[in-house]
């Protein structure tokens, strides 16, 4: 019974993270700073920009956001925030995201 479990458990896991976009790039090269568990945000795509706009009004620019998420749509998110290098100047975090789903 615990093997089932374990194996349905690995099966739903392994659900939510297929549905993102997996890309071998994303973020190349930074190391990740910190772990975003649970946090609600909202879609804002621009024509050069994606970022989750958290109630804060601070933004995360995924580089894997998939592409049924569309503006306004209200989620909830784990992700891994990576570095900002001391040269470059950003608006908002780069985060890799490691589940989404739509905020019911």
């Amino acid at each position: 019974m615990r093997a089932l479990l374990l194996i349905f458990g690995l099966f739903v896991c392994g659900k939510s993270v297929s549905k993102l976009n997996q890309t071998s790039d994303c973020w190349e090269g930074r190391d990740t700073v910190q772990k975003i568990i649970d946090q609600e945000g909202v879609i804002n795509r621009e024509p050069n920009q994606v970022a989750i706009v958290l109630s804060s009004s601070k933004k995360l620019f995924p580089c894997n956001l998939p592409d049924s998420y569309q503006s306004g749509d209200s989620v909830l998110f784990f992700a891994d925030q990576k570095e900002i290098f001391p040269n470059e100047r950003w608006e908002g975090r780069p985060v890799e995201l490691t589940h989404i789903e739509l905020k019911k």
